[in-house]
């Protein structure tokens, strides 16, 4: 009678070692809004449970647009050099108790955003002009998606294609540094 209350304290299909849990994964990237840009190292963290109040140890696998990423078992993916914004970055993190025993592996999902683009300016190389430059790691050409105006009226001054502002010496009185050019870029 002993041995039979024994078995039926027992809901265990393992011998009394209930499989671990994932019971979230959930991502902190770099970025305050929480999305990671093409630059961000990205680390996972898994919430576990074992029902058994055994430890829980996670190992990982990272996936970039469903396709696994080679040699990354942390808790930590660095920026491989191929995201681009919109990728769907995955993290599968598979539960082992102490006693070995694994559970279901679980998914987390999180996608690239969009890079904000940075504009510099510095002199051309000459005393005639001045260069402003984007920086947008979400193209490889950034040149190419950005309208230069200058806002209007502004005399003196011609913009070129490539961002470089040229002065028209004659027409600057002021050469004291004191020029303010507004540039808008679109």
């Amino acid at each position: 009678a002993a041995a039979a209350g024994s078995a039926a304290a027992s809901t265990s299909p393992k011998g009394g070692n209930n499989e671990p849990q994932v019971t979230l994964v959930s991502f902190r990237p770099a970025q305050a809004d929480g999305y990671p840009t093409v630059n961000d190292k990205i680390t996972a963290h898994a919430a576990t449970n074992d029902p058994d109040g055994d430890g829980v140890s996670v190992e990982w696998k990272w996936f970039h647009n469903g396709v696994e990423v080679s040699g990354q078992l942390s808790d930590t993916l660095s920026p491989s050099g191929t995201w681009k914004k919109h990728d769907k970055i995955e993290a599968e993190a598979l539960p082992r108790d102490t006693r070995g025993l694994t559970g279901q592996p679980r998914r987390g999902l999180i996608s690239i955003r969009n890079s904000t683009p940075t504009i510099t300016s510095r002199p051309a190389g000459s005393l005639n002009g001045y260069k402003a430059v984007v920086q947008d790691a979400d193209s490889a050409n950034p040149a190419e998606r950005f309208k230069w105006t200058l806002e209007a009226p502004v005399t003196g001054f011609t913009l070129g294609e490539d961002g470089t502002l040229r002065f028209d010496r004659v027409a600057i009185k002021d050469t004291s540094g004191g020029q303010k050019i507004p540039i808008v870029v679109t």
